[in-house]
């Protein structure tokens, strides 16, 4: 898709402001009402505005793996992933290990070793990695300080960025959460999973649409003031951010890497990094710990120029102690928030249960054999 630089102001727009309304856009980009609404219809299926959930206030928990495989056993392993249901994304990568990047929203009492093994059991894949955060995640996205429209591409002080990593720095920048507060599943209502999944994959609808998750629609007889009240509960309440969902060829960017280092860090030398990315960084990127080592994953979205002085940044700070991945984001999936389906309402628990997990699993592994 081409964008022209009228389209590519749009979005600018929505990566300072996700949340922007037209008459803002109409205003601050001096145009007509019809030709901005026109512009977002044409984007949208290239640049959606996903809602960042408070998982622990939803009894759920990030879990991250590499699911290392033969290439000839992907199109099975992803099937698999996309029939589970607590599956959030998934990536094709090449690197030290070769196979799928996989993030999971699980419920904090469910275990993945079950499911893992059951997958290395039946030769799917060879071994998995846990890169599951230890602390919350640093999100970065594109700054448009650092955009030059003109060449369509990003400067950035790579040298001041340097220096300033190396000052030592006493705190996390960003804080624990606070895991006293207690969790809201007795407040859901059955209405608040399908906002929930829409917001998941475009949060900028409003009203019944919000009802509508990818064509299940919830129920029409629903007044406006209910749909209301709950979006006023779920946006104060569960919405931690907004972030914006690009395809990456829209700016010519089409490096999606991770960086991996199991440390040893000293916590002023990892918070400083943390610090910078969090303050600085000029590109779409997710930070966090992985172990009690101050390990990091460190996933990249950036333009192929700035490639090797990322690669050079890292491989300093990490004294060589680091492995990277190039994730294919072509291949790549991102899944509805799917609570409509996989929260019991009677219960009041997210469903757990093996025939609820696996049954489907296992009909694919059948079929299979």
């Amino acid at each position: 898709m081409t964008l022209n630089k009228d389209e590519r102001s749009v979005i600018l727009k929505l990566i300072e402001n996700p949340l922007i309304s037209i008459s803002q856009l109409t205003q601050e980009l001096n145009r007509s009402r019809p030709t901005v609404i026109s512009q977002l219809k044409r984007l949208r299926q290239k640049c959606n505005v996903q809602a960042i959930f408070n998982l622990h206030l939803l009894v759920l928990k990030n879990s991250n793996f590499f699911l290392e495989c033969k290439f000839e056993n992907i199109p099975t392993l992803e099937k698999i992933i996309d029939e589970f249901p607590y599956s959030q994304y998934r990536a094709r990568i090449v690197g030290p290990k070769k196979g799928v990047f996989s993030q999971f929203h699980l419920p904090r009492s469910l275990s993945l070793d079950d499911f893992l093994s059951m997958l290395k059991q039946n030769e799917l894949i060879e071994s998995y990695v846990d890169i599951s955060p230890q602390v919350p995640a640093i999100r970065t996205n594109f700054s448009l300080k650092n955009y030059d429209g003109e060449r369509n591409d990003f400067v950035f002080d790579w040298q001041g960025f340097k220096k300033s990593i190396t000052k030592p720095i006493l705190k996390y920048p960003i804080d624990v959460l606070n895991n006293s507060e207690i969790p809201l599943y007795d407040e859901f209502e059955p209405v608040d999973m399908y906002i929930l999944a829409t917001m998941s994959v475009d949060a900028r609808k409003r009203g019944s649409d919000l009802l509508s998750p990818l064509g299940e629609t919830y129920s029409s007889k629903i007044p406006p003031y209910v749909i209301s009240r709950r979006f006023k509960f779920i946006k104060n309440r569960l919405i931690h951010s907004y972030k914006v969902q690009l395809v990456w060829e829209l700016f010519d960017i089409y490096h999606a890497t991770i960086f991996i280092s199991n440390g040893p860090f000293k916590k002023e030398q990892i918070n400083s990094l943390a610090t910078q990315i969090h303050e600085k960084f000029p590109f779409d990127s997710l930070f966090y710990l992985i172990n009690k080592d101050n390990g990091f994953f460190w996933f990249i979205a950036s333009p192929p120029s700035h490639f090797p002085l990322i690669t050079s940044l890292i491989w300093e700070f990490t004294n060589s102690n680091f492995d990277y991945y190039y994730l294919d984001y072509q291949t790549s999936l991102r899944y509805i928030f799917y609570g409509h389906h996989n929260f019991d309402f009677d219960s009041r628990q997210w469903k757990t249960d093996e025939s609820y997990l696996m049954d489907q699993i296992k009909k694919i592994l059948k079929s299979r054999s």
